[in-house]
């Protein structure tokens, strides 16, 4: 039905449905009739001269709202290919680049203050008194924006103790209801967390993300604390007894933190609570794609992110930005509509975000040396081939339905985190279900079920007295065990891709 859709629409665009082209002319196409007449101080019904500078106030916010109708247009743009059940790999640029876009206009938006700093308060006063109770807060693309955007609706601050809907008039207030609770009620940071639930990496046939993260967190705080006791000196036992506390203090609140993710129970009361919004999977995933993101295939969703989050970071400097000008105008005035002006401004820029939770990932960054590595398996299904000799590239063949494939490797779709982009080598590796993320395998918060990551050299080692009461240590870990494949055919056509390296787990 989709190609018979498009196959329609193809043929209406070479058609141009019959209809005859015309010439176009510039002023027409852009309607600048309408546009350029839109400009029409308030302040001449009321002086006998209009304000000057109240033409470049209404110029300024009329470019405004001009700019959020296209940041709007990009944002269903992106909402819709996310938000889809399939997301081929190929529509992950399409939507970076209008991301990106989106980021350039806001910047612009945050410069277009500088203009509007040239006008001075006298001669804001001079026009002020003619705009109540009109406010910049009744703007509706603005608020649409924030809603489309995910604004949690708990966050949002109430205007003059009310729903910030009642300033508007009814026609407006319906609108917004209609966009909230209609068919594409979809927001930016829903169709994120959704996708970020399919990703197919965080567990395979022989790695697990999330208990090899916990075992490489478990190293680096003990390594972290040993070179803190390494480097602080103390002239007597009593103070040197003080610092440990200290340390011990420090490192069981680092302890604590990594908990609060480690701990799905935790983490769900923290959601309940409203501290934060991601589901626990959707955290894992976004996770690993900030761990991992030089990884090819990691790549594109780390942009993703990472332009995302960089949409919260311009919309409040966009708000400070604001606050400051109002601030430099009115000084402590209430505001036309009745607000408190820039106190509410102020305030705003520091409880409207929406991607908070992406930037608090960083807290549980650790470095590269610490990073657990990724299986071969794992490693060659996300890479680009380094070689041709790596790919096994055949002669393409073609079978009944005449499709093309290779004699031994032929590529099927995977419908995962990506959707048709993703491909699986059905010879040489298994299939990656789509599963949920990697329960805990011991109920203690450092326990570590797997063989130590890299031992530590002597000189390293922790004194257990020092650390059994900040990390739980699972003293009981059998030795290790290597497993070998099974399959001979399969470990003998993998020699070229490993190099005659023998994979562990």
């Amino acid at each position: 039905k989709e190609k018979e859709k498009e196959k329609e629409k193809s043929k209406s665009r070479k058609n141009g449905d019959n209809k005859k082209y015309s010439d176009c002319y510039y002023h027409d196409y852009l309607q600048l009739d309408k546009i350029l007449t839109a400009n029409e101080p308030r302040s001449a019904e009321f002086l006998s001269e209009a304000s000057h500078d109240e033409h470049l106030f209404i110029t300024i916010h009329q470019a405004y709202e001009l700019w959020f109708k296209q940041v709007l247009y990009e944002l269903d743009s992106c909402i819709t290919y996310l938000g889809s059940d399939i997301l081929d790999d190929r529509e992950l640029l399409k939507i970076v680049s209008r991301l990106q876009r989106i980021n350039k206009i806001l910047k612009l938006l945050v410069e277009q203050f500088t203009i509007l700093d040239t006008m001075t308060p006298m001669n804001f006063l001079d026009f002020r008194k003619f705009l109540k109770p009109a406010s910049g807060f009744q703007s509706v693309q603005f608020r649409l924006l924030e809603n489309k955007l995910g604004l949690d609706k708990s966050k949002r601050m109430r205007y003059n103790k009310q729903e910030y809907t009642k300033v508007l008039t009814k026609e407006h207030e319906e609108l917004i209801k209609s966009k909230q609770n209609g068919k594409n009620n979809k927001s930016l940071f829903d169709v994120l967390q959704k996708w970020l639930e399919r990703f197919p990496y965080l567990q395979s046939h022989d790695w697990s993300f999330w208990t090899e993260y916990k075992s490489a967190v478990n190293d680096y705080i003990l390594e972290e604390k040993q070179l803190y006791l390494n480097t602080v000196s103390a002239s007597n036992e009593e103070e040197q007894k003080k610092i440990e506390q200290e340390l011990d203090r420090a490192y069981q609140q680092h302890v604590t933190t990594f908990n609060c993710i480690f701990d799905e129970k935790k983490y769900e009361e923290l959601r309940k609570e409203g501290k934060v919004r991601l589901s626990y999977t959707a955290l894992q995933a976004a996770l690993m794609i900030m761990l991992y993101r030089e990884e090819p295939v990691l790549q594109m969703p780390f942009r993703v992110l990472e332009l995302s989050m960089e949409v919260d970071n311009m919309l409040t400097q966009w708000r400070n930005a604001h606050a400051l000008m109002v601030h430099r105008m009115l000084g402590s005035k209430m505001g036309t509509g009745g607000s408190s002006g820039f106190h509410y401004l102020r305030t705003a820029a520091i409880h409207h975000k929406v991607f908070a939770d992406y930037f608090n990932l960083s807290t549980y960054m650790i470095p590269k040396s610490n990073l657990p590595q990724l299986p071969n398996s794992l490693k060659f299904f996300m890479n680009f081939p380094s070689s041709t000799n790596q790919m096994k590239r055949i002669p393409m063949q073609t079978n009944q339905r005449g499709h093309q494939r290779g004699h031994q490797q032929h590529r099927q779709p995977f419908a995962g985190f990506g959707g048709r982009g993703h491909y699986k080598f059905i010879k040489d590796l298994p299939p990656y279900p789509i599963i949920s993320a990697a329960k805990s395998l011991s109920p203690h918060l450092f326990a570590s079920t797997l063989p130590p990551r890299s031992p530590m050299s002597p000189q390293q080692n922790l004194e257990p007295s020092k650390i059994d009461h900040l990390l739980h240590i699972n003293n009981n870990n059998n030795d290790d065990e290597v497993i070998t494949s099974t399959d001979d055919d399969d470990h003998n056509s993998n020699n070229d891709i490993t190099n005659n390296n023998e994979d562990t787990v």
